[in-house]
């Protein structure tokens, strides 16, 4: 997290200007293929949900959950494989730097404090990580959430999908 601290503090005034553009919101992926249960099981979890985790104490705590409420709604909409649910304790992860600064949130496997710091995942922060260690749908678990975040950034944008030339 020292890398995004430093970022935050070495970056932040800069914002708006030709070196540093203005921060509409951070959206953090981290830990995003592995949700087995706990304690882990040898396969995907058929309870398996993406985790949008923003920091309710947080000075941006009100853009965040809106930013966490959008990233939910895309989900619903273009990422149905697996569902997102919204948390409010976005702790032990880099967006917690951009917290008070900007909207922030983190999009991970399971919650922090009751999943990855428990052992959900047996190879967080580990030699394990390595593709060998995963199956087809832990990557499409990893993928659900890539849809999901290209979706709320889509909808926040404004863009639309045409079909046979139509809006």
């Amino acid at each position: 997290m020292d890398g995004s601290g430093t970022y935050v503090s070495e970056r932040a005034s800069l914002q708006g200007t030709a070196a540093e553009p203005k921060w509409l919101g951070i959206i953090q992926h981290d830990m995003m293929m592995f949700d087995h249960g706990m304690p882990p099981a040898p396969k995907q979890s058929p309870k398996a949900d993406i985790n949008v985790d923003y920091q309710r104490s947080s000075a941006k705590a009100a853009d965040s959950a809106k930013l966490a409420a959008a990233l939910q709604a895309a989900n619903r909409s273009y990422a149905q494989d697996y569902p997102a649910t919204v948390g409010t304790n976005m702790a032990g992860t880099d967006s917690i730097r951009f917290e008070d600064v900007v909207a922030s949130v983190s999009v991970r496997e399971n919650e922090r404090v009751t999943g990855i710091v428990m052992g959900s995942n047996p190879n967080h922060h580990e030699p394990t990580d390595k593709y060998e260690s995963y199956a087809e749908e832990d990557f499409r678990f990893g993928f659900t959430a890539a849809k999901t975040t290209l979706g709320a950034l889509g909808q926040l944008a404004g863009i639309t999908f045409m079909r046979g030339g139509k809006n």
